[in-house]
């Protein structure tokens, strides 16, 4: 795993109840890349997105977001983005990180009706 790339996941494994929802994803996000997760229902995209942030633990292999490992080192409990609500919350908070806002060092990644925001 490099420190340049935003977000990196190497071999991601996630299984529930016996059944592989994740199985082996690869992928990194560089600084300013656009990026988003598509496929069916049931394939695994919201369960990646909760191991990046935090809220899930990997079964197996690495996730790391802005260098940290967010299973170890939870940015969501540290940043107001914990309490967002509504929509109109992470407008907000979007355009407090695009005005400059001082939430944390790096990228924050916000999900919007299946975009990533940076």
């Amino acid at each position: 795993m490099t420190d340049a790339s935003a977000v990196e996941v190497v071999n991601l494994v996630k299984v529930y109840s016996g059944r592989c929802v994740v199985d082996q994803l690869t992928f990194s996000v560089e600084a300013g890349e656009v990026f988003a997760l598509l496929g069916p229902n049931g394939a695994g995209k919201t369960t990646t997105v909760e191991i990046l942030e935090g809220y899930r633990k990997p079964d197996e292999g690495a996730v790391r977001v802005l260098g940290l490992d967010p299973a170890r080192q939870r940015l969501a409990r540290t940043t107001p983005l914990r309490r967002l609500g509504s929509p109109d919350d992470v407008v907000q908070a979007v355009r407090y990180l695009l005005e400059g806002g001082d939430y944390v060092t790096g990228t924050t990644l916000v999900v919007d009706g299946g975009r990533l925001i940076r």
